[in-house]
């Protein structure tokens, strides 16, 4: 197989990147690794986004038939640092309360 190209069909504004962009030669029982990079534009909303990966291909010059293939990228929202924080400082202020408490009702 010859010319062999991976192209990911992603959401509009999507920045796409594979490597290597194209493959040469491909002989028979032999596997090449391909990597693909999306990357969602700033402020993208959380939620599931579509991707359709095809191939295209040569033998001989004649193009080879592939399938498509789909896969689902899902995108979560980043942490939230300062809501984790602020929750563990009021969880320790909480534990030294009570450890403050139960010290001093033990001494009477």
């Amino acid at each position: 197989v010859d010319n062999i190209r991976l192209h990911a069909d992603a959401p509009s504004d999507w920045q796409v990147t594979v490597t290597p962009a194209l493959t040469q030669r491909l002989e028979p029982g032999a596997q090449v690794r391909v990597a693909v990079k999306l990357a969602p534009p700033a402020g993208v909303a959380v939620g599931d986004y579509p991707v359709r990966l095809s191939t295209e291909a040569y033998a001989d010059n004649r193009r080879i038939e592939s399938h498509d293939q789909s896969a689902r990228i899902h995108v979560v929202a980043p942490p939230n640092w300062l809501g984790t924080g602020l929750l563990l400082t009021l969880l320790l202020a909480v534990v030294g309360g009570l450890v403050w408490w139960g010290v001093r009702v033990t001494r009477r």
